[in-house]
């Protein structure tokens, strides 16, 4: 099965572009909301993890 994970920058308009994505794709959808991208974090790490693990 597809997904798209989708990062958005947090307090951005871009918020609004996931509502709109998550109606109109059609496919599951994992947002990661963050301030500046860098390493990622355990609990995001656990997060994709969860997400293509539902998608098998």
């Amino acid at each position: 099965m597809r997904g798209i994970v989708h990062y958005v920058q947090s307090f951005c308009f871009r918020q609004i572009e996931d509502i709109l994505l998550r109606e109109e794709i059609g496919l599951p959808v994992l947002t990661l909301e963050g301030d500046v991208p860098g390493p990622l974090d355990g609990r995001t790490k656990i997060r994709i993890q969860a997400f293509l693990e539902m998608l098998q």
